[in-house]
């Protein structure tokens, strides 16, 4: 990676962690896609789908994640495009949508070795046993990681692979140490502390590079 990119890396993480997370996930409707954008080496992206010809969502930029556009039910096609420089199509996903659910469309991967990739994962959440506690899951878009586990004040809670995301889990709320580490060798890639909401829910954002600077944002659901 070269210094300018790294340099961007590290002013983009430390705004992440002295701002205690957030970065989009507000506004919008609670239902439909909303858009991850965790590819390292991509200029910020516009999403369209086969509902409008205009952008549903214009310059998502690296690390953060969007605010939802429901798009109804059906069959929808989805892309992202590189808002900058001659609108360059990265993902182009034909999916069929359930109007009353969630989704998060990830981009990752990255232009040396991997490709630049999506994958639409559903946002569906399981009831809560204790309706106090919180729900709590990985997306992971980290890159040099195949795999990374979440945890919660030190214990892990489970794990997700490469481009998705774990399953929620339910765990007590109150401030909340939240760590995200590669499974590989065990190496904590990034650890922030935030004071979760009972009864919410939320995302934990994984991007950057476990290679050289790892962005986390926890962004209630």
């Amino acid at each position: 990676m070269n210094k300018v990119k790294f340099a961007l890396l590290v002013i983009i993480a430390f705004s992440s962690f002295s701002c205690g997370g957030g970065g989009g996930g507000g506004g919008g409707s609670s239902k439909g896609v909303r858009v991850f954008h965790a590819a390292v080496s991509v200029p910020p992206v516009d999403f369209f789908s086969s509902s409008s010809e205009e952008a549903e969502i214009e310059n998502i930029q690296f690390s953060f994640a969007s605010e939802r556009r429901n798009l109804g039910e059906g069959p929808q096609s989805l892309r992202l495009v590189r808002t900058i420089l001659g609108g360059q199509t990265y993902v182009n996903l034909n999916r069929t949508l359930e109007s009353d659910e969630s989704y998060t469309l990830i981009l990752f991967g990255n232009r040396e070795s991997l490709g630049i990739n999506g994958n639409l994962i559903s946002d569906v959440r399981p009831e809560r046993e204790d309706k106090g506690n919180v729900l709590i899951r990985v997306v992971h878009g980290t890159d040099r990681a195949a795999s990374v586990n979440l945890s919660a004040n030190g214990r892990v809670l489970g794990s997700a692979s490469f481009g998705d995301a774990s399953s929620y889990f339910e765990i007590p709320s109150g401030v909340t140490s939240v760590s995200v580490s590669r499974v590989a060798d065990s190496k904590v890639l990034a650890t922030q502390s935030i004071d979760l909401n009972s009864g919410s829910a939320y995302s934990v954002f994984a991007s950057g590079s476990a290679a050289s600077v790892s962005i986390v944002r926890v962004v209630k659901d």
